[in-house]
Order: C-alpha cells, then structure tokens, then sequence
C-alpha cells in the first residue's frame, strides 16, 4: 500500500495518514458492494498485487473447500447408506446388528 500512499500524497498533497484513511475508506465502501470473497482480492491490489491473482487465489481456495466439503459429504453418505442398510435388513428379518 505504500506505493499506492506516495502517488496520492504526491498528486493530491494531502499528508500520509489523510492518503491511508482515504485508501481504508475507499477500500471499505467497495467491500460492501462486492461478495466476502473478493475482499482478499481488493486488499492484495491496494497492496500493489495484481488483482488478478488476488481473484484466482480466491477462486482456488473456494475450489479447494468445495472439493474438501464433498469428501466429507460422500463419506457421511455411504455411512448413512449402511446404517440404514443394517437397519432395513432387521426390520425385514435379515441380520440384526
């Protein structure tokens, strides 16, 4: 961010503490327009990175928890799927467990 500060203080002459507040509240009010999941990617672009990146990283990382999130699914699924196998068999005279 302090590229950013120097060239506001620089082209609006207005001290560094008045360019950082700026930068805080201009960063707040697009916050609020944009889904949580973009708020990384905004703060990696006041920070000089590529707002690019700051997305994909986002992007992966919500991959990453889908893929995390439909393992689990799966497995508490075929755990239901025996449990209700087992008892389904008792019910109708097969092996009680």
């Amino acid at each position: 961010m302090k590229e950013l500060i120097e060239k506001i203080t620089s082209k609006v002459g207005i001290t560094p503490e008045q360019a950082t507040n700026t930068i805080n509240a201009v960063a707040e009010y697009v916050k609020d327009k944009l889904p949580v999941p973009f708020h990384k990617a905004i703060d990696s672009a006041l920070n000089g990175e590529s707002l690019g990146d700051g997305i994909k990283a986002q992007i992966e990382g919500l991959g990453g928890n889908i893929l995390e999130t439909a393992e689990e699914l799966k497995g508490k699924a075929e755990e239901f799927g025996e449990n209700l196998k087992d008892k389904l068999s008792g019910l109708f005279g097969g092996d009680k467990k």
